[in-house]
């Protein structure tokens, strides 16, 4: 049973959680923040690296929006060379991207205090920023209030981000603390949950008294929220394999793609130094396009836009964790969270393994197990 605080909410659960970051700073508990902070305009939540207690004014780890997966923040601020310590706070997602980036040796943790909040899931940007241009209170505290918590799948009338609402890991529990606010009375209290010795010592140190807990209340409202995810990810899944059952129909699917890698560059899996697709391999020369022309007959420009998807998912499909930032920033509007699902489901089922559930699973590509893949 997992070791609990329960932080009694003053004015509003934002003030509370801004109060219990700002308090990290002052007492040394930290020597720098990794957390979410509204934007002065009002308009958007961005992440934000915090070194003065007095610049933690706007926490928000439930702001209905997610600009970018930030899990390579951490692959910036932490070396094997650095003893600063972190607490990093980050949504589901940005937190399994963390642990696929910290066992591909991109992230040293060793420093750092993971924290995880309860996630109810975020609109496309373009949608919240409107919504909160026409808001005259705190949107995330506005939408807070219109929410419920099982089978969400609109918000003000706005649909969810499809990642969102495929998402069958709205919590993680293996964060060192997770926020949990899931079916709780989220004006009169907060649940810190303390996962590992490391969120136990930091709570302690801060002078917390953990319990046991176990409130009902959450896992109700978690199973419901999480079957009915299911149900739309299985729906999708089906859609995209109807669409890509041959080569012909995953072609017509690509047919947009104008090879911008904006998909690539959000991505936080894709952490290459030097990609092979923007390398000097790909680049020809002039008269090399006019002779691949006069050879073929017609060619197609830009050149090589399934190869990179193709050459994209060989590379990272074991360890995508379907934040869907790819679709989202995707000007032609490929459906990339539902081809990613898709084949990633397949394939991390074939190795038994779950992207960002635990570091202490291995990565299936660089482990080998005798048993494995024997009818191949």
């Amino acid at each position: 049973m997992a070791k609990i605080v329960r932080l009694d909410v003053k004015k509003d659960v934002l003030a509370t959680l801004n109060d219990f970051f700002r308090n990290l700073l002052k007492n040394n508990m930290s020597d720098a923040l990794v957390v979410p902070q509204n934007l002065p305009s009002g308009v958007s939540t961005v992440q934000t690296i915090v070194g003065d207690p007095e610049s933690v004014i706007s926490v928000n780890p439930f702001a209905f929006v997610l600009p970018a997966n930030s899990a390579d923040i951490l692959v910036k601020t932490t070396d094997d060379a650095s003893k600063q310590r972190i607490v990093a706070l980050f949504r589901p997602c940005e937190m399994r991207a963390v642990f696929e980036l910290a066992k591909l040796h991109q992230i040293n943790l060793e420093n750092v205090t993971l924290i995880s909040v309860d996630c109810l899931g975020t609109l496309p940007i373009s949608d919240y920023t409107e919504l909160a241009g026409k808001s005259e209170e705190d949107l995330t505290l506005k939408l807070l209030k219109e929410v419920e918590n099982n089978g969400i799948s609109t918000i003000s009338g706005r649909d969810l981000r499809p990642a969102c609402l495929t998402c069958e890991f709205p919590v993680i529990d293996t964060a060192d603390i997770s926020i949990w606010t899931l079916g709780l009375n989220k004006d009169k209290e907060i649940l810190l949950s303390a996962n590992t010795p490391k969120g136990e010592v930091l709570l302690s140190n801060m002078g917390f008294e953990l319990t046991e807990e176990d409130p009902s209340e959450r896992k109700t409202a978690l199973e419901a929220l999480i079957k009915a995810r299911e149900e739309s990810r299985d729906k999708l899944i089906q859609g995209v394999k109807e669409a890509v059952a041959d080569i012909p129909g995953f072609m017509r699917v690509l047919a947009g793609c104008i090879n911008c890698h904006n998909c690539m560059k959000v991505c936080p899996i894709c952490y290459c130094k030097e990609c092979f697709f923007e390398s000097d391999v790909l680049k020809s020369s002039p008269k090399q396009y006019l002779d691949k022309a006069g050879k073929k007959g017609v060619i197609r420009m830009p050149m090589d836009t399934v190869l990179y998807h193709i050459g994209r998912m060989n590379h990272m499909i074991t360890s995508c964790v379907a934040c869907g930032q790819c679709e989202s920033a995707c000007p032609s509007k490929i459906p990339l969270l539902g081809i990613y699902l898709a084949l990633g489901k397949d394939v991390q089922t074939v190795f038994n393994y779950l992207p960002g559930k635990s570091l202490d699973e291995d990565l299936p590509l660089a482990t080998f197990k005798e048993e494995e893949l024997s009818e191949v």
